[in-house]
């Protein structure tokens, strides 16, 4: 199982062992590795506790903790500062390939219309954009989307890709 916080501008991710035991710190990488959350083996479960500087929000519900399964989206505050972290599986066999001619453009967002629909409380109808033009790939956003390339936060509404970049969008990895 990994566990992906969505860290200001930087993706930060902890890949927990598959046999289920221990206590792992989530730390801020930005700031000195401060823990940030703990993850606990518990009953066979992982489980994410809140401390004294960083609490659960599950909802719209503080919570003392949380079972940790793939898909799980929630928010860590922490004094203030609102994070997203993400759990997915560390092997995730869902691969769709796309064969993809010059001129061509691929949709994602939760509306049917979109190429790739993807069905999350956090994804806007019309997402993102990616177009291919004379060999070359760019990304469009909308505004407020939350789209990291290569682990770092995208910037601009308008970007070119170069071949290798990953795109990560709220549990949809795109290489």
């Amino acid at each position: 199982m990994r566990v992906i916080l969505f860290n200001e501008n930087r993706l930060q991710r902890l890949v927990l062992p598959q046999k289920i035991e221990g206590s792992f710190w989530l730390t801020d990488e930005l700031n000195n590795n401060n823990n940030i959350v703990n993850i606990e083996a518990n009953n066979n479960e992982w489980i994410l506790k809140s401390n004294d500087d960083t609490k659960i929000i599950s909802g719209n519900s503080y919570v003392t903790s949380i079972k940790l399964v793939p898909n799980l989206f929630c928010f860590l505050d922490q004094n203030g500062n609102k994070k997203l972290l993400y759990v997915e599986n560390v092997f995730d066999k869902t691969i769709k390939y796309y064969k993809v001619s010059d001129n061509t453009t691929i949709t994602l967002g939760k509306d049917n219309t979109q190429d790739i629909m993807y069905q999350n409380q956090y994804i806007t109808n019309n997402y993102l954009k990616l177009t291919f033009i004379n060999n070359v790939w760019n990304i469009t956003i909308s505004q407020n989307s939350n789209i990291y390339i290569n682990g770092s936060l995208l910037q601009n509404i308008n970007k070119r890709l170069k071949y290798g970049d990953v795109l990560f969008i709220l549990g949809v990895k795109i290489t």
